[in-house]
């Protein structure tokens, strides 16, 4: 009894006001009831729709600038390899390789300082520019072995790898992103342990080939490294697992041709060298030979930057697509109730 009448107290007010009204102010009234909600609703599904949209740009403009710094670490790679050669030997026919990849660094440096807005990666990039014209990857470090002068000269090729990685997770780590992306990415950010021992197979058996006599120490160096050839090869086996749904959706990623390449690397360390009782083959053509293997790598990092554009490019447009149908459905609605609001 008592509930009964606390709900006509709270009710005859309501009861009252609506009998004091015309049909077409009761319309407004009923109306308002279910468009303030539902508007509050649409603000926030149209920020939503928005955010999605700008994280996805942000992210296509990041791997734009991310493709950029690879192919800047690629010059790196062949720097540092080139690097460590000759300071153990003299080898002019990688002067024009040298020279150009240098002249390809400094003029990507510059590029990515005009259009990067970090004040803390255009002192990286400018830091990384004067040690280029310094030509200062192993200075200091010419007295020790063979691949403690390979580790000083990575280091540099190490901070660019650790740069481009936290570039990159800075760009994907939208709520909004596809997770595809994100896998993509880390396999991106995976590779630097795989070229980093291809970039020691280059740099050893070209440097002892040309030397044409390989020492005891020679000897370890390149059995660690066809050892290290052959647990990567085997780690390509479990990366293709772990990144196994990926793959399926996009059989363009080919980890066996990835694997096909460094079997083919450590076929040529172990017969050109190991195997080897006398060192009679030719160490620009060997040189040749692994940097073909390089670019077969960097064209399938290349193919996995085009694979994200086309991911967030999908982003894109599904957003675009939402928001001109959430448009259109508020212009609808509105529409809508000025035409009954004008009948009334």
């Amino acid at each position: 009894m008592y509930i009964n009448n606390a709900m006509i107290s709270i009710i005859k007010p309501a009861f009252h006001l609506m009998n004091q009204l015309n049909f077409r102010s009761k319309f407004a009234v009923i109306s308002s009831l279910f468009a303030v909600p539902l508007a509050l609703f649409s603000i926030q599904l149209a920020y939503s729709y928005h955010q999605e949209a700008s994280q996805a740009r942000l992210t296509q403009s990041g791997l734009s600038y991310l493709r950029e710094a690879s192919t800047l670490i690629e010059d790196l790679e062949t720097l540092r390899d080139i690097s460590v050669i000759t300071s153990w030997q003299s080898m002019t026919s990688l002067n024009n390789n040298f020279n150009e990849a240098k002249k390809s660094a400094v003029k990507k440096i510059d590029h990515l300082k005009t259009v990067t807005r970090s004040k803390k990666d255009h002192n990286y990039l400018s830091k990384l520019q004067q040690t280029i014209f310094d030509n200062n990857f192993i200075k200091g470090n010419e007295a020790e072995g063979i691949d403690g002068v390979y580790d000083a000269a990575q280091l540099l090729v190490d901070q660019a790898y650790s740069w481009r990685t936290t570039l990159s997770y800075s760009f994907v780590s939208g709520s909004h992103n596809d997770p595809n992306i994100t896998s993509i990415i880390n396999m991106l950010n995976e590779s630097d342990t795989f070229l980093y021992a291809l970039g020691q197979t280059r740099t050893f058996g070209t440097l002892y080939l040309e030397q044409k006599f390989v020492d005891s120490y020679g000897i370890s160096v390149l059995e660690k490294n066809y050892q290290t050839l052959a647990q990567l090869i085997t780690l390509i086996d479990v990366k293709t697992e772990e990144y196994q749904s990926l793959i399926a959706d996009h059989p363009e990623i080919q980890p066996g041709l990835i694997k096909q390449n460094f079997s083919h690397a450590q076929t040529l360390l172990y017969e050109q060298l190991i195997l080897s009782l006398s060192i009679t083959a030719d160490p620009l053509k060997f040189y040749n030979d692994l940097s073909t293997i390089f670019e077969a790598l960097y064209h399938h990092n290349d193919m996995l930057f085009f694979l994200s554009d086309q991911l967030v490019e999908r982003q894109i447009k599904k957003s675009t697509q939402q928001l001109t149908l959430f448009y259109c459905s508020v212009t609808l609605m509105t529409l809508l109730l000025l035409y009954l609001s004008a009948g009334l």
